[in-house]
């Protein structure tokens, strides 16, 4: 597995460590366990490291299938393909 598919991976567990805590701490706020404010604290910092693993996943992911189509077109015109 290359670098940049195992740091989507890791990513991608990140976004979903990130919204799971978001989503229990807002379970938690509604069952009155923690206070509104410490609700809305994990909620927001939880969800913005949800979203960065997400965004991440998805260019690192993405990144990978897009040079693996284009070493596919290379060996399927018959062109060398780049260092």
């Amino acid at each position: 597995m290359t670098r940049i598919r195992l740091f989507g991976f890791l990513a991608l567990g990140l976004c979903v460590v990130g919204y799971a805590g978001m989503g229990l701490a807002i379970l938690l706020g509604a069952l009155d366990v923690i206070g509104v404010t410490a609700t809305v604290i994990a909620a927001m910092a939880l969800g913005v490291l949800g979203e960065i693993g997400l965004w991440a996943a998805a260019g690192c992911l993405g990144l990978g299938l897009f040079q693996r189509r284009k070493a596919l077109f290379a060996r399927l015109f018959g062109q060398r393909a780049e260092a």
